[in-house]
């Protein structure tokens, strides 16, 4: 496989663009491969193919995000090249409200890298500035296994209804689908 992003030849992939397969393999307790998210990689080699892999209410936004979609969400990944001004102050306002933000240190605000390094972390209002280079680093995963599925399932919840989708006797790729009623409509999913 050729190595270069959005087929351009000129760019290659690094440590910074692959950072976020780190963070698939986290949060679907490894179903996910560390280097990549297609069959096509090495990993998947010697795999039989499989539908699902657990995971928790995420979703992906890209570098544009505001507050108007993170407000309230309990864990923020910040990788990749870079983030707009306007979604670094989103995600300071989260912190200050609860959310636990872990990021590649060129991502977050100076102030937080002067006060933990590059390796940090760091409390701020109600919530933490994790950082990190290694989002499978033994402290990332304790202040994040929370969001983590304990069992074999994708769980979303949209407004007061809980989607809940399971393998079926097993097999990951037969799949089940439940759709309750939830109680409890303050919590979003986590990109």
């Amino acid at each position: 496989m050729t190595d270069q992003l959005f087929g351009n030849p000129e760019w290659k992939s690094n440590e910074i663009t692959e950072a976020w397969f780190q963070i698939w393999h986290l949060l679907t307790r490894g179903t996910v491969a560390k280097d990549g998210i297609s069959w096509f990689c090495t990993s998947y080699k010697n795999r039989p193919y499989q539908v699902f892999c657990p995971l928790d209410g995420v979703v992906v936004f890209d570098h544009h995000v505001g507050f108007k979609h993170l407000d309230g969400v309990e864990v923020i990944f910040l990788t990749g090249l870079g983030v707009t001004p306007e979604t670094i102050r989103a995600v300071e306002r989260c912190v200050l409200n609860g959310a636990t933000c872990v990021g590649l240190p060129h991502l977050l605000p100076r102030r937080v890298i002067t006060q933990c390094g590059s390796r940090g972390i760091l409390s701020d209002g109600r919530g933490l500035w994790i950082v990190t280079d290694d989002f499978l680093a033994d402290r990332v995963r304790r202040h994040v296994r929370h969001v983590i599925p304990k069992q074999d399932v994708i769980r979303y919840q949209f407004g007061k209804y809980v989607v809940n989708i399971k393998p079926v006797d097993s097999d990951m790729n037969r799949l089940t689908v439940n759709v309750s009623v939830s109680d409890n409509t303050t919590s979003k999913s986590a990109p």
